[in-house]
């Protein structure tokens, strides 16, 4: 079964590597506003949502929902590499 993480195109997939460190030096999640939240959300509604409900940056949780898959497909990256060799 392909993994969906690995839809994304492969320059993603770096630059969410690359986000990281910011990710995790987040005190209270994703900040509303931020350049960086809203290419989550992009990439979280294009390719990492299992429906067709658009997740909106205003909604905490969807902040929430979206820094949590992120966190997730970050992980599946650094243990499958960028490419998906597993």
């Amino acid at each position: 079964m392909r993994n969906r993480f690995y839809d994304l195109p492969e320059e993603d997939r770096e630059q969410l590597v690359q986000l990281k460190s910011w990710l995790l030096e987040l005190p209270r999640g994703l900040p509303q506003g931020d350049d960086r939240t809203r290419y989550l959300f992009e990439i979280y509604n294009e390719y990492l949502s299992t429906s067709n409900i658009i997740q909106e940056e205003t909604c905490s949780s969807c902040r929430g929902k979206v820094f949590r898959k992120t966190m997730e497909a970050i992980e599946t990256y650094e243990t499958n590499g960028i490419h998906g060799e597993y």
